[in-house]
């Protein structure tokens, strides 16, 4: 990786297949800082990654317990009007539902259960980052989880009642 480093220093232009073939690698090796500097620098420059590419970068940062990095990235995402993928945005609630943020897996989770219910899509059903929204059944049972670590029997109990309802 130190060729995308090198291209980077020397301000070439690698073609976004080779950019994204770093960002997994550095993802996948636990380096999501840089995967995150990269999908970032990529994003500012216009270009669009690849579904794998970016589910790759926040399994890292979920991995990491980087709530608030992954918060960020989601919002850098948001703003470039492309849609996120239902994937990453499941990613994220889980990765601020396990790092100390469950205040904002929950508004995180009803935001996307409200969407969900508009749209009128399953977890069976795939949006792929087209707008649609669908919520792994995963998801709904990490909050549901921490919310009864924090003693929160109630929450957990209206979540699982949204995944049911779902």
């Amino acid at each position: 990786m130190e060729v995308v480093t090198e291209a980077r220093v020397l301000k070439l232009e690698l073609p976004a297949a080779a950019l994204e073939a770093g960002i997994r690698t550095f993802a996948a090796g636990g380096q999501w800082q840089r995967a995150v500097d990269m999908l970032e620098s990529m994003t500012a420059d216009g270009q669009h990654a690849q579904h794998d590419t970016s589910v790759a970068v926040f399994r890292a940062l979920a991995e990491g317990q980087q709530a608030d990095r992954s918060l960020q990235l989601l919002e850098v995402m948001e703003q470039t009007g492309r849609g996120v993928p239902s994937t990453v945005r499941n990613l994220v609630v889980r990765t601020c539902a396990t790092s100390g943020r469950l205040d904002r897996a929950l508004e995180l989770l009803e935001a996307m259960a409200d969407s969900a219910m508009q749209s009128g899509l399953s977890d069976d059903e795939e949006g792929g980052g087209r707008g649609d929204v669908f919520i792994e059944g995963v998801t709904f049972s990490a909050v549901a989880g921490e919310c009864l670590k924090q003693g929160l029997s109630a929450k957990a109990e209206e979540v699982l009642d949204w995944r049911d309802y779902l």
